[in-house]
């Protein structure tokens, strides 16, 4: 991973441990540093730094729990007590070597390979033979969209801030969680013979753990069109605040058919609109948090679609087959 999320998870009833032959142990002495070429627990006192067990070449996170500190060691999770002793090895099947432990909650340590992975594998605290391989909880998948969407405005750079979303296509995990998305956009640059002439473009984002990855593509077809044409498209900073208002309902994994593969939250692209409305007595709609309302011709929405677990209904122009539509209302 590129970057190491440092992690200290104690939950030690004291404040102090103690070693073979009643030797005290301090907590907050323990760390994980370089030694003698390679990464490593260690413990340092007053008496110097002591090696408590080797990690390897890459630095992991210091990781304790009750009494036992646990590390990744190729596709084993490993924990050791607190003198580097008594030693209990999980081969975890599938985990990339170089995986390291990356979150926790209060039941279970986490084990990521990637900060934009989807999967990691969930160990047990209490017992660590007891392991999946899970999709990534929404828990850890949190988006600030106010920042997501400063960042895109910076990278666009349009004149006076104003960006439309002309289509959109937002993927989501099988958790429902939001994990990429790939936006149309137009771009306000300059008044020419009194229209406002705007740069088409692409803005893509990988939501990663460890924050949004952004690129925008200037797609070099610069468009003139009157205001009551693009105020049809959605100001940039109204489809993000709309994007975070139907994950922050968990909608897509609420209203799911079976077991997902996934999600897809859909602006304005043709084949979901066409499919929507050849089937729109059967479509149910709601709101942006979750409500069920009725349905109205006109207005800005989503159509949400899931991938896998349902019966089909369309199969798009990426050739993803999806089902279980949803019209999620906007205004």
């Amino acid at each position: 991973m590129k970057k190491i999320i440092t992690i200290l998870c104690i939950f030690a009833l004291t404040l102090s441990l103690f070693g073979c032959g009643g030797k005290i142990r301090e907590l907050e002495n323990y760390s994980v540093g370089e030694y003698q070429g390679h990464w490593s627990v260690l413990y340092t006192d007053e008496k110097g730094v002591e090696e408590i067990v080797a990690l390897g070449a890459e630095r992991q996170p210091l990781a304790i729990e009750k009494g036992r500190i646990y590390f990744t060691e190729g596709r084993k999770l490993v924990s050791v007590d607190m003198e580097g002793k008594d030693r209990l090895e999980t081969e975890l099947t599938g985990m990339p070597e170089g995986t390291l432990i990356t979150r926790v909650d209060a039941e279970n340590f986490y084990c990521v390979a990637d900060p934009a992975a989807l999967d990691c594998w969930r160990v047990s605290k209490a017992d660590q033979n007891d392991w999946a391989r899970i999709t990534i909880p929404r828990a850890f998948r949190a988006v600030d969209y106010a920042a997501l969407t400063a960042q895109i405005t910076e990278l666009v750079s349009a004149k006076e801030d104003q960006i439309r979303v002309n289509a959109a296509r937002v993927e989501l995990d099988s958790n429902g969680s939001v994990i990429a998305m790939e936006l149309e956009t137009l771009a306000y640059k300059s008044i020419i013979a009194k229209m406002k002439t705007w740069d088409t473009g692409r803005v893509t984002v990988r939501l990663t753990l460890e924050g949004p990855e952004v690129d925008y593509t200037n797609l070099n077809v610069p468009v003139s069109v009157a205001d009551k044409t693009t105020n049809r498209a959605m100001a940039l900073a109204d489809f993000l605040t709309a994007v975070g208002a139907v994950d922050s309902a968990d909608i897509a994994a609420q209203t799911a058919a079976g077991t997902a593969e996934g999600f897809r939250l859909m602006y304005l692209v043709g084949e979901y609109e066409a499919c929507v409305t050849g089937n729109k007595d059967s479509v149910p709609c709601r709101d942006t948090a979750g409500e069920t309302v009725e349905a109205a011709d006109g207005g800005r929405h989503f159509v949400l679609a899931q991938v896998g677990g349902c019966d089909t209904m369309l199969t798009d122009s990426t050739g993803t087959a999806c089902g279980n539509l949803q019209v999620i209302r906007l205004d």
